[in-house]
């Protein structure tokens, strides 16, 4: 029996590549019968594509299939790989199954139960895909009236659109643009551009009518220099050579000297030369109705008239006259240079010279007895060093001091070992510490600095007791003689000291015993009006209703109790927040106005109220 799932979803996917290409494997996420059920579409720029299926080896217009087998037949899904990468593309995905039926089942004996089941999957199957045919298919909406959708015959509706009336309900006449007219009028200038457009959908004719704003008028420029153009000169070069023309004048007043190559005849009248050179032209000075042996502008086309102004040109190759248009004069000379531009950005720098061959006048710096930086000394990754164990000091003049500077990093000291394996480091503070101090060496004989995570021994320091911060591990102090060690802080006149031995005064109240106080215990209440009570504040508090508010208790602690003066003299609406409990009643009672005493004990999570009742 097939182990398919007809899932409430599409028997299509859609994927989309990117400009580098993909030929899959692409993933069917629906289950099929059959591997010629799946069909593929590749849209390439809005073409659409069909690919063919083959069992292996598919070309660049092919695909091929691997499914998940189902336990008796069919496949719960799988994956498509084209023959070649698409770039850009839609691979669209769907499941087609043959209408068909290639069962039957006999009226009587043994039933195929698995052959039922397949016949099922594919009804549901084929109704799930003609669901999604229906769904991207133009329908009407349900709740429109009936009509009628059916179209005219192909020969009426050829070449045609469709229209519907006024309405929209009812199928209309269909026709399609049978011309178009348009009028076009003006409109102030700064009014604003209109358009509209009408359709008569029984000649279907379109008519636009436009509404154009008149531009205005642009400011007059400047007056120009009056120019004028006189011919000094025209002479005739000798055959072959190129015509010239040159201006013996300026540009306000242009002087010009033609020069005309000998090989070109400019012929005027009405019929042409009878032994005409290449390149030869003719003007016609009156209009030729007829009888001209001549060419048209594209060389072939023969023509019998001419008309006054015509121009032509001989052309050996061929032996024959072909009219022209845009006749235009040889170029004349270049002009003079223009002025120079500004001047271009600084190039790269050039590389470093070669490194000097020690010909100089100083040979070595211990030449120069009173040397001078003139810049900063790079190292180069080179050391100072000394021979025979010199030292090598360091000596500012003055009040001036040795600075190691930072960078990234604040400036450090580093301090190696005699093998320049291991070394420690002298740090400054970050900039973020914004501190500049002054650490000063101790006194004395030869001696280490204390570390935060070495273990040594002091001796003979003294601590203030200001300097103490944090606490004490109890069994740094040694004392025998008691098992619970410590340093705390009480007021002389409450505590004995004796042999190590600390007594407490009957006055300090002990938290583990039962106290007796002779004074009374109390503090101000806490005024607190927006009805959220801390009880890490106080014990007691008082609210003066200004609006409404939930009666809320927060830092609950285990057994803390308390009282609330509460003043609600404008009679407004008091709730009790989740963890404030009282009575059925006691919101309803502590929202009518007029004072009221409200007792509380916390059980660490609940604050548990009593009220009384209003006060006067």
């Amino acid at each position: 029996m097939a182990n398919l799932t007809i899932a409430n979803n599409d028997a299509r996917v859609q994927y989309t590549t990117n400009s580098d290409g993909s030929a899959g494997a692409f993933t069917i996420d629906f289950p099929f019968f059959s591997l010629d059920d799946i069909k593929v579409i590749v849209t390439i720029a809005g073409t659409d594509t069909t690919r063919a299926r083959v069992a292996s080896s598919p070309n660049s217009v092919q695909f091929t299939v691997s499914g998940t087998a189902a336990d008796d037949e069919g496949f719960t899904g799988g994956s498509v790989t084209l023959g070649a990468a698409v770039a850009s593309a839609v691979v669209t995905i769907f499941r087609d199954i043959v209408i068909e039926r290639s069962t039957d089942f006999p009226t009587s004996g043994a039933f195929n139960i698995g052959s039922l089941n397949t016949d099922l999957d594919k009804t549901f199957a084929i109704a799930q895909e003609n669901n999604t045919k229906y769904d991207r298919s133009i329908r009407l909406a349900e709740s429109d009236t009936d009509v009628t959708m059916l179209l005219p015959n192909a020969a009426t509706r050829a070449g045609k659109g469709l229209v519907f009336d006024s309405s929209g309900n009812t199928l209309s006449a269909i026709v399609y643009p049978a011309s178009a007219s348009a009028t076009v009028s003006t409109v102030n200038a700064g009014g604003n551009a209109t358009a509209s457009a009408s359709y008569n959908t029984t000649t279907g004719a379109i008519a636009f009518a436009l509404g154009v704003p008149t531009g205005a008028t642009g400011a007059q420029g400047s007056t120009g220099n009056a120019a004028t153009i006189a011919i000094n000169s025209v002479s005739k070069l000798s055959p072959g050579a190129t015509p010239t023309v040159a201006n013996a004048g300026n540009s306000a007043a242009a002087n010009l000297n033609f020069g005309i190559p000998s090989t070109q005849i400019w012929s005027t009248g009405t019929s042409f030369p009878g032994s005409p050179s290449d390149q030869d032209l003719f003007v016609f000075t009156s209009a030729v109705a007829n009888g001209l042996t001549w060419k048209d502008t594209n060389g072939s086309t023969a023509l019998t008239s001419a008309a006054k102004g015509d121009v032509a040109k001989y052309q050996t190759s061929g032996t024959k006259w072909v009219k022209q248009t845009n006749i235009v004069g040889a170029t004349g000379s270049t002009g003079s240079q223009g002025a120079q531009g500004a001047q271009g950005q600084t190039g790269a720098a050039g590389q470093d010279g070669a490194d000097g061959d020690g010909t100089g006048d100083m040979n070595d710096v211990i030449d120069d007895t009173t040397p001078q930086l003139g810049g900063n000394l790079d190292m180069n990754s080179k050391d100072i060093i000394t021979t025979s164990n010199a030292n090598i000091d360091l000596a500012p003049h003055g009040t001036g001091k040795v600075v190691i500077r930072g960078n990234t990093n604040s400036g450090i000291l580093i301090l190696n070992c005699e093998n320049n394996t291991h070394g420690q480091q002298i740090k400054g503070q970050p900039h973020s510490a914004n501190i500049s101090n002054e650490l000063t060496l101790p006194a004395g004989g030869d001696g280490e600095l204390v570390s935060t995570v070495a273990t040594q021994t002091l001796t003979n320091k003294s601590i203030v007791a200001t300097q103490l911060t944090g606490t004490v591990d109890l069994a740094r102090l040694s004392d025998a003689s008691t098992s619970a060690k410590g340093i705390a802080s009480f007021a002389s006149a409450d505590f004995a000291v004796s042999s190590g031995a600390v007594t407490l005064e009957a006055a300090v109240p002990k938290t583990d015993e039962t106290n007796v106080y002779t004074a009374p215990q109390r503090n101000a209440l806490t005024a607190d009006n927006d009805g959220s009570l801390d009880m890490n504040a106080n014990n007691n508090f008082k609210i003066t209703a200004g609006g409404n508010f939930a009666l809320t208790f927060t830092n609950h602690a285990d057994g803390q109790s308390g009282y609330v003066l509460l003043v609600n003299s404008g009679g407004h609406t008091i709730s009790l927040h989740a963890n404030t409990k009282g009575s059925a009643t006691t919101a309803a009672t502590l929202t009518t106005a007029g004072t009221y005493l409200v007792s509380y004990l916390s059980d660490g999570t609940n604050a548990y109220i009593t009220n009384s009742v209003v006060y006067a």
